[in-house]
């Protein structure tokens, strides 16, 4: 990722990179774009910019192509989170059985054959489809929503890296704030002794 990509995402000028997962997402083809996600963390914010998950209504996990923004003192956690779409396993069962009443039913050895061909190698695939379909969500929690990425396209060294990164800014950042406050306490006791002394 170019600086100036960087530097056009952040909301401040003043705003500084700390770490970066997933840099390849504007040097890659749009076709992999969209399987991709870049998490960037500043001086000041976490940026997500791709293919980001949700969770639905249903409980399902949904996938879209955005950019999320949250800020460094508002994040609250981070989790890995297996996912997978049961959907998947339930029609294999559902087909597993048709299977197993077909001899009951079936008019012919014909009709019987053609539908074990169908159903039983369908079943099988849709129970491949269900383990490979599974995902690792790498998700970061925050005051209002998370930030979710599939986990599977980090290397795990990147990971621990950016969580360590997170946790040090927004240590430093939190520590910045409680100073500038307790800068601004001290300043207003001072002014009224200032005031008073010049009076005198």
């Amino acid at each position: 990722m170019l600086e100036s990509d960087i530097n056009r995402t952040f909301l401040d000028p003043d705003e500084e990179l700390i770490s970066i997962i997933g840099q390849n997402y504007l040097t890659s083809d749009m076709q992999a774009r969209l399987n991709k996600s870049v998490l960037i963390l500043s001086t000041k914010r976490l940026y997500q910019k791709g293919k980001s998950f949700s969770q639905g209504s249903g409980g399902s996990w949904v996938s879209k192509k955005e950019t999320k923004i949250c800020s460094i003192k508002d994040i609250t956690g981070i989790t890995y989170k297996e996912v997978n779409s049961p959907g998947w396993i339930v029609a294999a069962v559902i087909l597993t059985l048709v299977f197993l009443v077909i001899p009951l039913k079936a008019s012919s050895e014909t009709a019987y054959f053609i539908a074990c061909m169908l159903c039983l190698p369908s079943s099988i695939l849709l129970v491949l489809i269900y383990f490979l379909d599974r995902k690792r969500l790498f998700v970061i929690h925050y005051v209002s929503g998370i930030l979710a990425s599939n986990a599977l396209i980090y290397r795990n060294s990147e990971l621990d890296q950016f969580q360590k990164a997170i946790s040090l800014q927004k240590e430093k950042y939190i520590d910045e704030l409680s100073s500038k406050v307790r800068q601004r306490e001290v300043d207003d006791t001072l002014i009224p002794q200032t005031v008073y002394q010049a009076i005198i």
